[in-house]
C-alpha cells in the first residue's frame, strides 16, 4: 500500500498558510538551507530489515509548499512485510512548521478520530534518550481502500528531533527545518502506539537519520 501520494495533499494545503510565515522567510534560500536539503540524499534506501521504494512529489506541490528538498519512500520490512511511509520535507521554518496532518488529511476527506497525542520514542541504544512526536488516527467513511491511517510527525532543526506545542515559535530564527512524517494503514483506530510498526521503524531509523542529516553527527564521520 502506497501512502506517499496521499501525504502530498499536505503539501498543497501548506500553501494556504505560507503568507503567515515568519519575517525571516522573506529572503531566498541560504547555503545552509541548500546543504540541509541536499543531505536528504544521504539517507540510505535500506537499513536493517527495511527496504524502500521511491515516490515523488510534483514540482507544483513543491512550489506551493515552498519545499527546498524532500525524501518520499515506502519502506517494507522483509521479515514481517509491514510497510511504513516515510516523508521528510525541508525548507524555511515558516512554511515547514505549519499545517500538521490533522489539518492536511481533513482536506483529503479523512476525519480525525481523536485529538492527536504525544508519543515518546525510546532510543534502542540509550533507553534514557527519547524523541517526542505527535500521532493521530484518521478514518475515511465509506472508503474500502485505506479507510484508516495512523500518522506520526515530528520536526528537526538538524541537531535533534522534537515536537513542540508551538512549532512556529519554537523554530523561529532557524536557517532551515525538517518535518518528518511516518504513515501506515491500520485495521483499527485506537491501537496502542507502543506496538505500532512506525515506532519500531523509527527506533531503528533514528540513528540512521542522525548520521545523514545532523550537522554535528556528519562532522564526526
Amino acid at each position: 500500500m502506497r501512502m506517499i501520494p496521499l501525504l502530498a495533499v499536505c503539501v498543497i494545503v501548506i500553501g494556504s498558510g505560507v503568507i503567515h510565515g515568519l519575517i525571516i522567510d522573506r529572503w531566498g534560500s541560504s547555503d545552509v538551507l541548500n546543504q540541509a536539503a541536499a543531505s536528504l540524499k544521504q539517507v540510505p534506501r535500506e537499513f536493517g530489515d527495511w527496504k524502500s521504494e521511491e515516490s515523488t512529489i510534483s514540482e507544483r506541490e513543491l512550489e506551493i509548499g515552498e519545499i527546498d528538498g524532500y525524501l518520499a519512500r515506502v519502506y517494507t520490512n522483509q521479515v514481517d512485510k509491514s510497510t511504513v511511509s516515510l516523508m521528510i520535507v525541508c525548507g524555511r521554518p515558516g512554511p515547514i512548521s505549519v499545517h500538521t496532518p490533522d489539518i492536511c488529511f481533513r482536506g483529503a476527506g479523512y476525519q480525525l478520530v481523536n485529538q492527536y497525542e504525544r508519543h515518546h520514542f525510546a532510543s534502542e541504544q540509550k533507553t534514557d534518550q527519547t524523541v517526542d512526536a505527535f500521532f493521530a488516527d484518521f478514518t475515511k467513511p465509506g472508503t474500502a481502500m485505506t479507510p484508516n491511517l495512523r500518522v506520526f510527525w515530528t520536526w528537526s532543526d538538524g541537531r535533534q528531533f522534537f515536537a513542540p506545542d508551538s512549532p512556529r515559535v519554537a523554530f523561529a530564527g532557524k536557517p532551515f527545518l525538517y518535518k518528518i512524517y511516518l504513515t501506515r494503514a491500520i485495521e483499527r483506530v485506537g491501537e496502542p502506539p507502543e506496538t505500532d510498526a512506525c515506532v519500531s521503524f523509527f527506533q531503528l531509523a533514528k540513528p540512521v537519520l542522525e548520521r545523514s542529516l545532523f550537522t554535528e553527527q556528519k562532522s564526526e564521520i
